[in-house]
């Protein structure tokens, strides 16, 4: 079944042009080919959209402007022996995935994506976008947003303390979006940070920004002095289905383990949390996340057997992957 949340990649074809147009700025198309020592017939086709842009030379037009993508993107570019890699992005978004299915899933040819793994052929700038629509916590035009925002204002640290933790599902954002699954922040409100930060072992102010790099990135939306998040997986049915393979990635990844060792399986709660960079924590802390992690799993399991649900194969398969599932039998 084709993956509901697959990104069309023409669909950012407009904003890339205008982007690029931005960066050139008063340079002329002839200085910007003499710059990246390319035709400038290369340039007059990026810009009227005859021709897409492939990543690293998008990175390397970045750099024209002083925007260091490697340090934009949280050093994920930069190789452990400082070698540039613009191709770490799109490993570390496909992981292990089969080639099939990340063609499938983000409506790209099976031959493009086989370049990319087996000649180290750069992707387009479109394809990028679309492998953090579908496989990161965000959507690729909040990577075009961002550096707009950087190009047009001094927002730089703010710009990339989102990419971070939403681009790369940073393990605190990741639990703490399935902490506002739950009934007890639902909705979010000022009086549950204090609670929140200690349980995550951040300082408010980081937890502040942390929600704030969520509001901005469209996930959760503030009223007044309240907070409710703009997608919902466990609470309503339709969006679980269509976001399911998020689900799946968190039980797969950080969110799974971290649930597997609070809930007594595995390494002790005390040594999940150290795991997790989580230092300050107690008794009741534990309790609490247990409690919360039980909740989170009685709710997927309710889904579950709702019956409009029922032979919905991204479900069956989240809920095979729910590691609090022998409490629920």
């Amino acid at each position: 079944m084709k993956n509901i949340k697959s990104c069309k990649v023409s669909v950012y074809a407009k904003e890339i042009i205008s982007l690029v147009k931005l960066i050139r700025a008063s340079s002329s198309q002839q200085e910007l080919a003499n710059l990246l020592k390319l035709p400038i017939n290369t340039i007059n086709k990026w810009e009227n959209g005859q021709q897409k842009i492939k990543w690293n030379n998008f990175i390397a037009l970045c750099e024209l402007q002083n925007i260091n993508l490697a340090e934009f993107l949280g050093l994920t570019l930069i190789h452990n022996s400082g070698t540039f890699e613009p191709l770490k992005l799109v490993k570390h978004l496909i992981g292990d995935k089969s080639l099939m299915v990340i063609s499938t899933e983000c409506d790209i040819s099976y031959n493009t994506v086989y370049n990319w793994d087996a000649k180290g052929v750069s992707p387009n700038l479109e394809h990028v976008l679309a492998l953090i629509d579908v496989y990161s916590l965000n959507k690729g035009s909040f990577l075009l947003e961002a550096l707009r925002s950087e190009l047009d204002s001094e927002s730089k640290d703010e710009s990339i303390l989102s990419i971070e933790l939403l681009i790369y599902n940073s393990p605190k954002v990741l639990l703490l979006l399935a902490l506002l699954e739950t009934p007890q922040y639902t909705p979010l409100e000022k009086v549950h940070f204090k609670e929140l930060a200690k349980l995550l072992s951040v300082p408010l102010y980081q937890l502040d920004e942390m929600i704030e790099a969520i509001v901005k990135s469209g996930r959760l939306v503030k009223f007044e002095n309240r907070y409710s998040l703009k997608i919902i997986y466990t609470n309503l049915s339709t969006d679980l289905i269509k976001y399911g393979h998020l689900v799946k990635y968190w039980f797969k990844d950080s969110l799974r383990i971290f649930l597997d060792r609070v809930s007594g399986k595995g390494k002790t709660a005390e040594a999940s949390f150290i795991s997790f960079g989580i230092y300050n924590f107690d008794d009741e802390s534990l309790v609490k996340v247990k409690e919360l992690s039980m909740e989170f799993s009685l709710q997927l399991r309710k889904l579950s057997t709702d019956s409009n649900n029922a032979k919905n194969p991204r479900l069956i398969t989240l809920v095979s992957h729910d590691p609090l599932s022998d409490h629920n039998n």
